[in-house]
């Protein structure tokens, strides 16, 4: 079954640290780390809704300028998650700017950061409108490590050590709702906007007996329960999950929390800063070798 999304590097390996997340059939994506952006082009930059940010070191999080101008003047809400001390890194970007136009703007860009620090998240609400300054805060906490939670998917934190703290990440399908579409043209269901709601119905796991307004080729439609429709057209699979971390160093806490983070992905995206030759220079930066990594991987 196809995922939901597709993923891919922002930049060649050797580049800066940026991981694109793009949503099937939506005008939707995700990045985790915002380094170098140049190769992503202002519409996919549109379509960001989250930033998961490992930690702030100057190649992972140089973007974030790049990232808040096509934004601006936009009705958007941009979501940043990334370690303790987030909200001020993002404050200190936006206050080298100067805002005074930004109360004529016809569209609201507005900035949600969230901090992630010892199992709860403490959310900022920055409006531009208001020259972005802070206009709510609140705190919740977090189950699990689940920091963004919707009835398709689940993305996840664990609070690592690169000397400072560097958070790593999974994105993980709950599962896969198709639509089996021979069994669509067979029936007579017509191909449309429905099949959407209907997906939504399964995952948000709504009762049996749920009424789900059926639209069939020849322009009319019936109430029928949800049970019928997932019976006759609804294919049911296991979901893809993507692991990502960057910086850390080669400790046996680090090693254990990304391991049970990234149990059982199908990809895992992490970044290896030195050959083994250079173990000693890896150590002293709290980076990890290539072959460190491929143990985590294993």
């Amino acid at each position: 079954m196809r995922p939901i999304f597709r993923h891919r590097l922002v930049n060649r390996p050797t580049g800066d640290p940026a991981l694109f997340l793009d949503f099937n059939h939506e005008r939707r994506a995700m990045l985790f780390d915002i380094g170098d952006l140049t190769p992503l082009s202002t519409k996919e930059l549109h379509k960001v809704s989250h930033v998961f940010v490992t930690h702030t070191h100057m190649d992972h999080f140089m973007g974030f300028d790049r990232l808040l101008r096509v934004s601006l003047g936009r009705e958007q809400t941009l979501n940043v998650l990334g370690p303790s001390g987030i909200t001020e890194n993002v404050m200190g970007k936006l206050r080298g700017y100067t805002w005074n136009l930004v109360d004529n703007y016809f569209y609201n860009l507005s900035l949600m950061v969230h901090e992630l620090e010892s199992g709860t998240v403490s959310s900022t609400f920055l409006p531009c409108k208001e020259m972005f300054a802070p206009a709510q805060k609140r705190e919740t906490p977090v189950k699990e490590g689940a920091i963004v939670e919707e009835p398709s998917f689940v993305v996840r934190a664990a609070q690592l050590s690169h000397q400072i703290p560097s958070l790593a990440f999974s994105f993980e399908e709950r599962y896969h709702v198709n639509i089996k579409k021979s069994e669509l043209l067979r029936l007579g269901y017509r191909q449309g906007p429905w099949l959407t709601v209907l997906r939504e119905a399964v995952l948000a796991e709504l009762p049996d007996d749920f009424p789900m307004n059926a639209e069939y080729d020849d322009g009319t439609s019936m109430e029928v329960p949800l049970i019928r429709l997932k019976q006759e057209l609804i294919a049911v699979s296991d979901g893809i999950k993507v692991a990502y971390a960057a910086d850390l160093a080669y400790t046996e806490e680090n090693v254990i929390k990304l391991v049970e983070l990234a149990r059982d992905a199908d990809i895992m995206y992490l970044e290896a800063y030195f050959l083994t030759q250079d173990e000693d220079k890896a150590r002293l930066t709290y980076h990890l070798t290539a072959r460190q990594a491929g143990r985590i991987a294993r």
